[in-house]
């Protein structure tokens, strides 16, 4: 499976593909507000605001390959971090 699951109670997040060749990453959660993407060295690289949404996709086919750190806050308040590899 090429995908990244999170679970937290109730809440599940699937990120693919992961690992991701081109840098493109399809999100899908519930009730998405926003996303912030991080690089190994826990500096922020991008952010975006969503109104309710369940689909998402980030672009990192500008960025060297690596390793990224996806944070995704919810409506409700809940957060998942997810760990995304660009090859």
């Amino acid at each position: 499976d090429w995908s990244s699951d999170v679970c937290s109670s109730d809440l599940r997040v699937k990120i693919f593909p992961n690992p991701s060749i081109d840098g493109f990453c399809r999100i899908e959660g519930r009730d998405i507000k926003s996303i912030e993407i991080y690089n190994s060295s826990g500096s922020m690289i991008s952010g975006s605001n969503f109104s309710i949404t369940d689909i998402a996709e980030i672009n990192l086919s500008k960025s060297p390959g690596g390793v990224y750190f996806i944070r995704i806050m919810f409506n409700d308040s809940n957060s998942s971090v997810i760990k995304v590899i660009k090859i």
